[in-house]
């Protein structure tokens, strides 16, 4: 377990070196992020809110989707070898969003481009962990573009790792728990990838797609249509339980949902450890998520649904545990280093000692154990 836990931590915190064969254009990439003289301006997780720049070195062009902001075009001039770009011809679409701190955002990025046409850009790519990928645009007037090749703000999250399948294990649509349906030639398991570039898909009998982004403890379902498809379910039941699986991506697209990922201790089965993922939207509605194939086939109760509140926090946690009895809790800094032990009735916890930071709780009940993890503001 002690393994397990360190390779989840290294997972989310690890950086490796400055990649040497990365180009401009082998990647979509994100803004995160504004900086000028040491003060930044971050992009809002909203879900009107994701700026995605694309850079075509066949046609030396920057294009751009603000989301709500609009987009842009610059024609570019690149060297390449000296890590240099100049843009001239920018011309862009109005911004409309409805909220004044993504328009900001918006204006300040395609302002950042439109106010430097005839100079330099400097650019520098360093990778991190593996999969995520930093570009650092610079203006000569000291300027900061922070850009990387994924829209979450949780970069490195254990839901990316090596393209894991995600096999549905639980819905609830409308305070009612639906039934999966039953295995058969036209539909065995219920799968979702959500992949590092911001896509997602999920089958039933077709496949939907989509964009995504999380934050923290929160997903949004944003920037671009959900595409789903037409029922082609020869089953009633399949046909039913597709349109009521598909139904929670488009009927929550465009909301910010409260997302959580667990690694679960069952000490049984072949999956006597597992990763499990839950969405829920303020209605009610929730989907649960495992990496292990084999739970279908259990009767397991999956994760403990318990609240801890708010997150973030300055000083107390109010913990919710929903009629489910809590052993003990322990605090664990990022370094897998265990600061407290709680046992007992646990209804608030004091964090007040704590540094600020990111600390996960390991939560022991009955036979199993989940980890949730906690922000110190």
């Amino acid at each position: 377990m002690k393994k397990l836990l360190l390779l989840f931590f290294t997972t989310l915190f690890s950086f490796s070196t400055i990649s040497q064969n990365i180009e401009l254009d082998d990647y979509t990439w994100y803004v995160h992020a504004y900086e000028l003289n040491g003060n930044t301006t971050n992009n809002s997780f909203s879900p009107e809110m994701t700026i995605q720049l694309n850079f075509d070195t066949t046609t030396n062009q920057i294009t751009s989707d603000l989301c709500c902001g609009g987009n842009f075009q610059l024609d570019i001039n690149i060297n390449s070898s000296n890590s240099v770009f100049q843009g001239s011809n920018f011309s862009n679409t109005s911004v409309s969003c409805n909220e004044t701190a993504n328009a900001n955002f918006a204006d300040l990025t395609h302002d950042f481009f439109e106010n430097n046409i005839n100079n330099d850009f400097t650019f520098n790519i360093t990778e991190e962990a593996g999969l995520t990928v930093k570009l650092d645009i610079t203006t000569t007037g000291g300027e900061h573009l922070i850009l990387y090749n994924t829209p979450h703000q949780d970069k490195n999250s254990p839901i990316f790792d090596a393209n894991i399948e995600w096999y549905l294990i639980d819905i609830n649509s409308n305070g009612n728990s639906i039934n999966l349906p039953p295995s058969s030639q036209e539909v065995s398991q219920i799968t979702a990838y959500f992949n590092h570039d911001g896509s997602f898909e999920t089958n039933v009998c077709d496949q939907l797609t989509g964009n995504f982004s999380i934050s923290l403890q929160k997903m949004l379902l944003n920037c671009g249509n959900i595409n789903t498809p037409t029922n082609n379910c020869s089953s009633s039941i399949n046909e039913n339980f597709q349109n009521t699986y598909f139904n929670f991506f488009s009927n929550h697209a465009n909301e910010e949902l409260d997302f959580s990922i667990s690694l679960i201790e069952f000490g049984e089965g072949s999956c006597s450890t597992e990763y499990q993922i839950m969405i829920n939207s303020s209605s009610g509605d929730y989907l649960v998520f495992s990496d292990c194939p084999s739970s279908l086939a259990t009767n397991k109760n999956f994760l403990p649904k318990f609240s801890f509140y708010p997150n973030p926090a300055k000083e107390i946690i109010f913990v919710e545990n929903n009629n489910q009895h809590i052993n003990q809790i322990e605090i664990i800094d990022i370094f897998g280093k265990k600061l407290k032990t709680l046992r007992n009735t646990i209804k608030e916890i004091n964090i007040s000692e704590l540094p600020n930071g990111v600390y996960f709780f390991k939560i022991f009940s009955g036979g199993n154990t989940t980890i949730q993890k906690i922000v110190k503001e």
